[in-house]
């Protein structure tokens, strides 16, 4: 706003994507709505108060600061005094864009050390509510805990039982239908999958799994979930088990 004024301009709108990461512009809503406003000719001129809150992709920023300038839209990027449109406007913005994309990187690798260190400490991530149990937050992370819902670990413990017993997996589902179990979503419409994650879930047993997926890229930051069971981590929580740990060797082997 101060830019503006200072320079003659008029303000038509402030786009902000708040608390989103600036690696990833197709979640980034008011940066979408900004480009389809350009496209309308809504203004000639973008402020950008510095270049990692326009993207912390070198590729991404030299694309859409060119989408802009055929556009007929000028990007100003603030902090450091480049012009788009001016000769070595592109040449200041790749390096500078690098800079900052590198500097994504380095926090890529923050979380993920961060990330091991909870794992090593056994800290329960995500909203950690599952069938049978509810989680129960603690003064900081590492004092999370799970608390047992009594008539839902009643279902995981009868699905342990049936399957034990013979049953298999599409026959257990049937049964939990019939008897009318709830699922953790507060459904009654179960699946065989819903079956199989139960059983296959060692937090039933008073463990804590990490390692079931892994980020692809810092830039998309997109989860891809590991098939090899083996590669899984599991860390002794420090809640009450619903089954024994018996009754969970024997249901995987």
């Amino acid at each position: 706003a101060e830019f503006t004024e200072r320079n003659g301009h008029n303000l038509v709108r402030l786009y902000a994507d708040e608390g989103i990461s600036g690696t990833k512009i197709k979640n980034r809503k008011e940066f979408q709505k900004l480009m389809r406003d350009a496209k309308q000719g809504l203004f000639d001129m973008v402020v950008v108060k510095d270049i990692s809150r326009f993207a912390r992709n070198t590729l991404d920023s030299l694309d859409y600061t060119r989408r802009l300038k055929n556009m007929g839209v000028e990007v100003f990027f603030y902090n450091d005094n480049i012009w788009s449109c001016e000769s070595d406007g592109e040449l200041r913005l790749t390096i500078m864009s690098a800079m900052s994309q590198e500097e994504s990187k380095h926090i890529s690798d923050r979380v993920l050390a961060g990330h091991k260190t909870s794992r090593e400490k056994g800290v329960l991530f995500g909203n950690g509510n599952i069938l049978g149990y509810r989680l129960v937050k603690g003064k900081t992370s590492v004092e999370n805990t799970y608390e047992i819902i009594e008539e839902e670990a009643e279902t995981v413990r009868l699905i342990y039982d049936l399957y034990l017993s013979g049953l298999g997996i599409k026959a257990i589902a049937s049964k939990m239908i019939e008897l009318n179990r709830k699922k953790a979503n507060g459904g009654y419409n179960w699946e065989t999958s819903a079956v199989f994650r139960v059983l296959n879930n060692k937090t039933y047993a008073g463990y804590i799994g990490y390692n079931k997926s892994f980020t692809a890229s810092f830039l998309d930051h997109r989860r891809i979930p590991i098939s090899d069971r083996s590669q899984y981590e599991y860390v002794k929580g420090n809640f009450t088990p619903i089954i024994s740990e018996d009754i969970w060797n024997r249901v995987q082997a």
